[in-house]
């Protein structure tokens, strides 16, 4: 137990934007790691030359680039792994120097890659867009890991955390010393139950007494969340916390008990390595593509589009997705 003890962040301002883009542009299958619990596992490219290279995904930033012109947004990068192979700088230019637009490009990483790419990252302002880099501890050594993760949070504040999946080779005394190292350098950490890729969503079987420290450590590290949600009509509202955002818009948007990982489909599009644009900001393959953007320039980034066509379990929400009406 830890007798109701506070830890010395608390996490504030995560706020949800319904008049933004939400495009989360999955840039390359491949990863310098190759993690169990991993849920793009299969795709992976492991120890293999990404096929993806700087000239590739420079051309794809040049066609969205018009599609973000005086929009307000918010754009995901991520892989695999593409901190060590991609002048993420550069792409930011192409995509965002001199259009007007306005709002945060968050980089997905397991910080394996040289400090000084990250610092440079998150001190690239281009116009009115904010770099963000919410990392992921995967288990590498710790204190080159800390280290990079003190850099970030100093620079970009504690609304954001680092998460650590947590699966059956993860001792209770192992993750004791872990997240004790995240605490002792003030670094906000996320403890999360890791899911068997191939089973879609069981989870691995811990260890003894592992469950009930990933339980009380994140109780511990979200107290006092404070939180806001923007509606289409400019409308603000306060929340006390992420999931009542999220049930918020559920309940807005008819789809009374979705899940907070489940909402990410309401409001964004995915983009695949191969040009596929998709409903929704988690990259399920299930779901229906619209087009690919190497072939067509007849698409638009807007709010409100997502239409998901998964009428089963999904294996990357906790939630039922039931509905197909655009939004």
């Amino acid at each position: 137990m830890f007798a109701g003890e506070k830890f010395k962040y608390v996490f504030t301002g995560w706020h949800m934007n319904l008049n933004r883009v939400r495009l989360a542009w999955h840039m390359t299958d491949w990863c310098n790691y190759n993690c169990p619990y991993c849920i793009q596992t299969v795709e992976h490219h492991y120890g293999i030359k990404p096929k993806e290279t700087q000239e590739y995904v420079e051309g794809m930033a040049k066609i969205l680039r018009p599609k973000f012109t005086n929009q307000n947004f918010t754009l995901t990068l991520y892989g695999g792994e593409i901190s060590r192979n991609f002048d993420l700088c550069r792409i930011l230019d192409i995509l965002f120097k001199d259009n007007n637009s306005v709002g945060s490009a968050t980089l997905l990483t397991n910080l394996s890659a040289p400090k000084q790419v990250y610092y440079d990252y998150i001190y690239h302002y281009i116009n009115g867009v904010k770099p963000v880099i919410i990392p992921s501890y995967q288990w590498s050594p710790i204190d080159e890991f800390i280290d990079k993760c003190t850099m970030i949070q100093n620079k970009i504040g504690n609304s954001y955390q680092t998460t650590c999946v947590v699966y059956d080779k993860i001792s209770l005394e192992q993750l004791k010393k872990t997240s004790a190292k995240f605490k002792e350098a003030g670094v906000a950490l996320k403890l999360v139950h890791g899911r068997i890729p191939s089973t879609g969503n069981k989870l691995f079987e811990l260890q003894e007494g592992v469950r009930e420290y990933i339980e009380e450590w994140n109780q511990t590290v979200f107290d006092k969340t404070t939180c806001s949600l923007t509606y289409a009509d400019g409308t603000v509202k306060d929340c006390q916390s992420r999931s009542d955002i999220l049930q918020e818009v559920a309940e807005w948007q008819g789809l009374p008990g979705a899940s907070f990982k489940g909402m990410r489909c309401f409001t964004g599009w995915n983009l695949t390595p191969n040009g596929n644009l998709r409903p929704g900001s988690c990259p399920d393959k299930r779901k229906k593509q619209i087009i690919n953007i190497f072939e067509t320039n007849d698409f638009s980034l807007k709010p409100y589009q997502a239409d998901c066509t998964t009428d089963e379990y999904c294996n990357l929400c906790n939630s039922v997705l039931i509905w197909n009406k655009k939004l």
